[in-house]
């Protein structure tokens, strides 16, 4: 992706055509009021015919700017740079004076026959050679700012770019972590099905897995799905485990219906279901209550997962690979624009929530918490 020019080539032609004919038309003035101040009669085309040299200047800037291109004043061999950009001041300065006093040769023999060539072309000489030599060094110094500005600008977009590309990269690598992981603890299940004799359930889970890995493909080269089409996924997910949890598990949903058409990052909710059923749910009997509620909030989407599990613990606090995982991918999309937490419920369980920015938000605060092992 190439960056908008500065300036373009079309517009500097005509900055510079006019920047010098603002110089002469100053020149111009000045030199007719001193004569006017200092009571000597001013004759106002010959004046004009010695500022017509600055115009002179206008081809000579497109050649001082190809000599600066052509030799750009770098930290490398800068000494020897210098030494070249002196010597084409010279040599500029030079041209410049000769062009100039042909031309005021030419206007005096043409239109002032009677004045004197050799009184005013050596005065004309020794008053500009000193400017001409600094206005060369003010062509490169500009010239070469311009260059850096540019090589700036252009060394910023390629790092922003670079930077997106690695963040897609990630994102990536972490979505192809999440499936085998999720992929293990369910062959794990199935197997533990199989050893317990329990043939019919192991089956069903298999057809269930089946459809859910046809379902994950789907969202293999995406960065973003709707609310509604991960729900799916976790819906096949859960319609897995409850022929492992039987009557013990109950789903509860609590889904705004404006937030189905909202989009977050694919395997946001599967990895923090996952954990609540293999950390909260399965270790206690007695529980097994999960309650995923989806809502907008203002310029949020407010996710909200709990279970009345046995909730965090000195023995479970430790980070694992699933929440990690969608910590990272949040991270890598929204910067610091989002929000997650998860702390114990008040009587029993644990509660997960997380908020998402919608398009056009406000940053919100980014908070994490460990959570247990996965």
């Amino acid at each position: 992706m190439q960056p908008p020019a500065i300036i373009s080539a079309s517009r500097v032609r005509v900055v510079t055509v006019f920047f010098w004919l603002f110089i002469s038309f100053c020149y111009y003035m000045q030199d007719v009021t001193i004569t006017n101040l200092e009571g000597y009669r001013n004759d106002y085309v010959f004046t004009l015919v010695f500022c017509t040299g600055w115009l002179l200047w206008i081809p000579l800037t497109f050649l001082v700017t190809r000599i600066s291109k052509a030799y750009p004043i770098e930290k490398k061999d800068l000494n020897k740079k210098i030494l070249t950009h002196i010597g084409f001041a010279v040599l500029v300065t030079g041209l410049h004076l000769c062009a100039e006093a042909a031309l005021v040769i030419l206007f005096i023999k043409v239109f002032f026959p009677a004045k004197d060539i050799g009184k005013y072309v050596p005065m004309l000489m020794l008053f500009s050679l000193q400017a001409h030599f600094i206005i060369y060094f003010m062509i490169v110094a500009i010239h070469q700012g311009f260059n850096y500005i540019n090589a700036f600008q252009k060394a910023s977009i390629k790092a922003v770019a670079l930077e997106a590309k690695l963040a897609e990269a990630q994102n990536q690598a972490l979505k192809m972590q999440i499936r085998p992981h999720f992929l293990f603890n369910t062959h794990h299940s199935i197997i533990s099905l199989l050893h317990a004799g329990k043939r019919e359930e192991a089956i069903e889970m298999l057809v269930g897995l089946s459809d859910l890995l046809r379902k994950t493909l789907d969202h293999h080269h995406t960065n973003l799905v709707s609310v509604k089409d991960e729900l799916n996924l976790v819906k096949l997910y859960l319609s897995i485990q409850e022929v492992r949890f039987k009557d013990r598990l109950k789903i509860h949903y609590d889904i705004d219906v404006n937030s189905l058409q909202k989009e977050i990052p694919p395997f946001t909710l599967q990895p923090i279901v996952e954990n609540a059923l293999v950390h909260g749910i399965e270790p206690v009997s007695d529980s097994g209550n999960l309650l995923i509620r989806i809502a907008l909030n203002e310029n949020f989407l407010h996710i909200n997962i709990e279970d009345d599990g046995a909730g965090l613990n000195k023995t479970n606090l430790k980070e694992g690979v699933g929440l990690s995982n969608v910590k990272n991918r949040l991270e890598n999309i929204y910067g610091d624009r989002f929000k997650f937490s998860i702390c114990n419920k008040e009587i029993k369980g644990t509660a997960v929530e997380i908020d998402l920015p919608l398009v056009n938000d406000t940053p919100a605060q980014k908070e994490f918490v460990m959570y247990y092992e996965h």
